[in-house]
């Protein structure tokens, strides 16, 4: 996701920062039907993103894009 909403669901930001795909906007894609990998405190579900493609940044080590994760909600 590139802008900040407000979802009941977000996809684990780590996956987003190890992601092919990190520069797409993942804002339309369906993250009330992906598996919950915790809920946070303030009741938000962490779902394990099933579009995640593992880059080769991620193989090596780096973060295509600083570590900096652009999937986040507010």
């Amino acid at each position: 996701m590139n802008s900040t909403e407000n979802r009941s669901h977000q996809p684990k930001g780590g996956m987003c920062t190890n992601c092919a795909k990190w520069r797409e906007d993942c804002s339309g894609l369906p993250f009330e039907t992906m598996p919950v990998i915790v809920e946070a405190p303030s009741g938000v579900k962490i779902v394990r993103c099933t579009e995640h493609v593992r880059s080769n940044a991620a193989l090596t080590g780096a973060t295509p894009n600083g570590g900096a994760s652009l999937r986040t909600t507010g």
